[in-house]
């Protein structure tokens, strides 16, 4: 069994990109995590194909996890949501000891066979490998936990300074981002936002309100990001005011600013944030 994360980000559409190999003598797919476009997963050989994917240039926490017994279940991650799920993936076989782990490139024999269609474009952060199970909480953790040495985030077979060295190709090394703090947050329009502690608070003006989808609070992530997307004020639905005696009621609108009125001239009501029971 193990736990597999790593943090991503990229834009490439066209390559398999491959972000984790692990070869032996007798299986180069011992365990390969690859194509940010769909992951797919190998162990010993075997491969699961999923939906989920990471290659829209922002970055993501991708994690999997797998045991042999009984059923050779496995999980994915993204984000610290459990995204997909399965089971029959290498079910009561062991990942043999002994090969070879590279970041970045697939291994078509153990230390080679490489192809550049199956290379990683993009970047890379906190590739960590545990030999046992990792919840759902752990891993959504570590999108607000800061990676350092003295942390449960470090994984116990291998971890991120462990790839630190013997880099090879067009490999760059750069400042990481992580940890960094986030850049205080806009304003959405007819709103507001306040930042305290590690949590930026939203608000709407009077006759607004969070649309759909919209958060009211966002972590700060390790990332330097705020979590979710942009929040969005609507104006408020008074829904259908109700008819009027001997008249009509003209328009289909009926939102914080609408009006209703008898004839062009004549305003019944203005309508105000107040929602209409």
């Amino acid at each position: 069994q193990f736990t597999l994360c790593a943090w991503i980000r990229t834009t490439d559409q066209g390559n398999y990109g491959t972000v984790f190999s692990y070869a032996t003598d007798s299986e180069p797919n011992s365990l390969t995590l690859m194509d940010y476009s769909g992951f797919v997963l190998y162990v010993n050989g075997a491969k699961v194909v999923t939906d989920s994917t990471a290659n829209d240039g922002k970055w993501h926490l991708i994690c999997f996890s797998w045991s042999s017994l009984p059923v050779g279940q496995w999980h994915v991650y993204k984000d610290g949501e459990l995204v997909d799920s399965g089971i029959g993936l290498s079910a009561n076989k062991n990942i043999s000891s002994n090969g070879t782990a590279i970041l970045g490139q697939e291994q078509d024999v153990r230390g080679g066979g490489f192809s550049h269609a199956e290379s990683f474009v993009g970047q890379l952060f906190g590739v960590e490998l545990w030999d046992y199970l990792l919840d759902e909480s752990a891993i959504a953790s570590f999108t607000l936990r800061c990676h350092n040495s003295n942390s449960s985030s470090r994984g116990n077979v291998l971890t991120w300074a462990d790839f630190k060295r013997g880099l090879r190709g067009g490999v760059r090394v750069e400042e990481s981002p992580f940890c960094r703090g986030c850049a205080h947050p806009i304003s959405p329009q007819h709103g507001s936002v306040s930042v305290i502690g590690n949590e930026a608070i939203y608000e709407c003006n009077r006759g607004y309100e969070l649309a759909e989808g919209s958060s009211p609070r966002r972590p700060c992530l390790v990332h330097g990001g705020w979590s979710g997307p942009e929040p969005q004020c609507r104006r408020v639905s008074c829904n259908f005011p109700g008819y009027v005696l001997n008249g009509l009621v003209n328009g289909t609108s009926y939102v914080f600013g609408d009006t209703v009125a008898d004839d062009p001239d004549t305003v019944v009501a203005n309508w105000d944030a107040i929602k209409r029971e």
